[in-house]
């Protein structure tokens, strides 16, 4: 059985993972590493685990790793995993900057190991199905998209205060949350051009952004509005409305539904959708199939780095108040 460790306790869905893990009957959670050794240890006593503080320590006692330690310590780690010949599925996002997310990946692509990143919306059937309705051509030629994730977490207080720190997170609500409407947004419209945002603090002790907005140019004037808040109650977790030449696509607002009046399929008014029926595994899964049944990795290199390349050029864009472009890699 495979000898999974979690590399860290830092990011809140670190949990989430290694219940899973520990439920599945492919895998076996056998140890917790993390840089909080407070931290980790208590983790591994919830979980029935070993904690082992030292990192290389760690690699060398498990066969793969779900990587879940602050974003801006990424890119070392996950370095390290991959000399040492360890799977990893990371927490989203991969890096700060599309030319750190792409080093990370040709490193992993040519050593043989696997690695995948947590994009968890586009496992989600309603959202595979709004992807097939566009490339059926049910909305006629796609010419904008908004897509919105939000949740009370810095009003109510359940999000820890380490989501704050830029030193660790690389930035606020929009490198994390907003990671979500943005690789659905660029999983529909394509290569990302360029990119403009505005991030703001509604609480006015906020040391990062916990309301933004950005916008995403993509080939032929289509552009898509992402975003990001930890200050919003009772929103749905993902919104998504797709707008074409032929229709308009309205997608949890509120309820996790697909509405469609589409000219192209001849409906007067808004018709729900049933969402795709495809058999899709989790992220988490997908990424085991991946090691132990060698099925191939359908999220494309391409989406893990365009979403680091967003969130960079996010970050340049409200620092400097200007539009900023992405450069090829």
């Amino acid at each position: 059985m495979l000898k999974i460790g979690v590399a860290s306790f830092w990011h809140v869905h670190a949990m989430d993972y290694a219940k899973d893990l520990k439920a599945s009957a492919r895998a076996a959670l056998t140890l917790v590493w993390d840089e909080d050794i407070v931290r980790g240890a208590a983790a591994a006593r919830e979980l029935k685990v070993p904690f082992e503080p030292d990192y290389d320590r760690f690699l060398d006692a498990v066969d793969a790793l779900v990587m879940t330690a602050p974003t801006k310590r990424h890119g070392g780690l996950l370095i390290r995993a991959q000399a040492a010949g360890k799977h990893v599925f990371s927490e989203k996002v991969l890096a700060v900057s599309g030319r750190e997310a792409a080093d990370i990946i040709r490193a992993f692509r040519r050593s043989g190991v696997v690695l995948s990143l947590s994009l968890p919306r586009l496992f989600n059937p309603e959202i595979r199905m709004i992807k097939q309705l566009i490339n059926e051509g049910a909305l006629g030629q796609v010419t904008s998209v908004r897509t919105r994730a939000s949740h009370d977490g810095g009003v109510v207080g359940w999000l820890p205060e380490r989501f704050f720190n830029l030193d660790e997170t690389g930035g606020g609500a929009f490198i994390d949350l907003g990671a979500h409407p943005v690789y659905v947004a660029n999983w529909l419209m394509g290569q990302p051009l360029q990119v403009t945002a505005q991030f703001y603090r509604v609480q006015p002790q906020c040391p990062v952004d916990d309301n933004s907005a950005v916008i995403i140019t993509y080939e032929g004037n289509r552009f898509a509005v992402a975003e990001a808040a930890f200050v919003n109650g009772r929103h749905p977790f993902l919104s998504v409305e797709v707008y074409g030449t032929g229709g308009t696509l309205y997608f949890g607002t509120p309820e996790p539904r697909i509405w469609i009046n589409s000219s192209q399929r001849g409906s007067d008014g808004y018709v729900a959708v049933p969402a795709s029926g495809d058999e899709v595994p989790s992220a988490l899964e997908h990424w085991l199939d991946q090691i132990l049944d060698r099925v191939p990795q359908w999220v494309s290199d391409d989406e893990m780095v365009r979403l680091s390349q967003v969130m960079e050029a996010a970050a340049k864009s409200a620092k400097n108040r200007q539009q900023t472009t992405i450069l090829p890699i």
